[in-house]
Formats: structure tokens, sequence, C-alpha cells
């Protein structure tokens, strides 16, 4: 019997063990060549573990150390300290006080935020003496960027312009220009470093895609302010209170650079001032791009005062004349009939 394509009269060649290929059974004979086969999916590379085995992969001058993942910090260049002569002028501003009105205000406000306590002692109370004083909180922000190199995947369909290095050199890291969204925020961004993508074929990333697109990122991971202060409060009222509260700002500079505080005539001031600006210059790598110090003045008063047989105080403080009166006479948490 002859074969389809076997010419005739001659006996068709039968597969024998041993030879190359298993003959097709009738449940897994392909309808036609692989070639001819719409469906069929040509080999496909895998992901690779290191850029050198990347399909397509052109070294680019200064980046040829860039791997893929989290890439290492760069170090910026060195920071130019301005000279002690450049130094501006230290001015300050003076805070308030409050009255024995606003002390008695600023209590019953505070009784009628907690439903349990008893209106009686504020209405009542009896306030022998204020003694009012300046929390003075200093804060210093040093608000600095970051940078760091690592390849990334794109998918790549074609039509895509790509900048490689047929386009000119790559800039160095810290020349790419990129420029924060806010002063003194935190912010995360990624910017393609100019002229290294380059065209990886062949690599199966999703099914249907059969290139992709491989392009080199620079991290500007961390745009970061960095936030350290020192509070001077010398009553018993817990220093922390005075974070929430706002204050009169009596100092305040921003510049690429600052100087410790010096005029100032409180020494603790001047001496943490000095302590937290030397902390802030150990951010080596990262680049400071600018630093802001303020310090502000709190109002805070302690008011002495009795209440039937209770003799005991509470603290007026912030703008806001917050109260903070851990003694009150009336802190009922049963019922909370009492008026």
């Amino acid at each position: 019997m002859a074969y389809p394509g076997q010419p005739t009269g001659q006996p068709a060649d039968q597969w024998q063990p041993g030879q190359d290929g298993q003959p097709y059974q009738w449940d897994d004979a392909p309808d036609s060549d692989p070639e001819d086969d719409p469906n069929s999916v040509a080999p496909q590379a895998a992901i690779p573990t290191s850029v050198e085995n990347t399909p397509g992969y052109q070294p680019v001058q200064g980046y040829e150390n860039v791997g893929f993942g989290e890439g290492s910090a760069v170090p910026p260049p060195p920071l130019a300290v301005p000279a002690e002569t450049e130094k501006p002028k230290e001015e300050y501003s003076s805070a308030s006080n409050i009255s024995e009105d606003d002390a008695r205000a600023a209590m019953i406000q505070f009784v009628s935020e907690h439903c349990c306590y008893g209106s009686k002692p504020a209405k009542e109370m009896n306030i022998g003496s204020i003694i009012p004083s300046s929390a003075l909180h200093y804060q210093l922000e040093t608000f600095s960027e970051s940078r760091a190199t690592s390849r990334d995947f794109l998918p790549y369909m074609g039509y895509e312009l790509i900048d490689g290095p047929m386009n000119g050199m790559a800039p160095p890291v810290w020349n790419i220009m990129c420029t924060p969204t806010n002063l003194f925020q935190d912010e995360i961004k990624e910017l393609e470093v100019p002229h290294t993508a380059f065209v990886a074929y062949g690599l199966l990333i999703i099914s249907i895609l059969e290139s992709m697109n491989q392009i080199l990122i620079p991290k500007l991971r961390d745009i970061v302010n960095h936030l350290s202060d020192y509070i001077l409060e010398k009553s018993d009222m817990p220093d922390e209170l005075i974070r929430g509260v706002s204050g009169t700002t009596i100092f305040e500079q921003t510049l690429p650079f600052v100087w410790p505080i010096s005029a100032y005539p409180v020494p603790e001031i001047s001496a943490n001032s000095q302590r937290l600006v030397a902390e802030h210059q150990t951010f080596n790598m990262e680049r400071q791009l600018q630093q802001r110090q303020r310090l502000r003045a709190v109002p805070v008063s302690e008011v002495a005062y009795t209440w039937k047989d209770t003799n005991t105080r509470f603290w007026v403080y912030g703008n806001e004349h917050k109260v903070h009166a851990p003694d009150y006479p009336q802190q009922c948490c049963c019922g909370c009939s009492i008026l």
C-alpha cells in the first residue's frame, strides 16, 4: 500500500526500535506540521537572574554593576558648607499670657469635653494664683534625598521609542534633574536614566508578551524629611503635650544649610540646637536640599485653685487653651449624673 507522497512501487520505511523519535499514535498525531500550526508558540527564554544574561544586554558606562531588585544607594556629591560670615542675624519675638477669666473658661470647656466630669468645681473654684510661663519648642528639619539604581522590566509592544546608548552617554545618577513636589514632605519618585534602555527579545514574562523592554530606573526612593525636636518646659506638666498645640513662632529660618541658634538668651536652647544640627550632618548617603529650624513659645499657665476641701492645680497650655487637670475633683465614671 502506498502512502501519500511515496513513489509508487517502493515499500514504506517502518520505524524500528532504536531510531530517533517515536511513531505518532492516532490520538496524539498533530493536525499539521508545527510550522503550519497557528497556535504553536515559539520557545521563550526564561527571565534572567542577572543583567549579563539578558538577551540584547548592552553595558552602559557608569551603570555596569546595576542589577535587578532593590538597588544600593549612590553617594551624593559633597555638600558645600557656607562660611561662618554668611550666617544671618537671629531675631526673636515674644509670647503672651492668660487672664483669670481665660483660665476659668478653659477649665469649663475642658469639663464639657468629658461627659462624666462634674461641672461644679470648674464653675465654683476659687483661683488663688496663675503662674504664666512659656514652653520653648525647638524643631530642626532636614529635607534630603537619596538615589539608587536598579533595572526593571517594562512591556515592549514594538512601537515605543527606545532611548538607548545609541542616543548618547548616560548621565551620572546625581546629574538627573528631579524636583520635589513639596518641600519638607516625604516622597518617592522613579525616573528613567536617559540612554540606558534596550529591548530584550524573547523573554516570556506574561503569556501574551513575547518580548520585553528592559529599562534602567534610578529609584529616588527616599525624598525624606528628617525631623528632630527639643522641648524646654519647666512646670510639672508633661513636656510631650507641647507638640500637639500651637504657639508663637519666635524664630524661623529656612536655608540650604542652617547654623545652630546661638543668640537666644536661654542656654538650653543653644546647646540642643547645636546638638541636633550636628546629628543632622550624619546623613552621608543623602543629598541635603533644605534645612528649616523653628523656635516656638507655647504659653503655659499653672493655675492653683481651691474647691471645698480640695486644694490643687491645673495647667492651661497652647493658643487653643487646652487643659491638663489630672487632679480634677469630680471625675465620675459611674452614673454620670453629677452636675
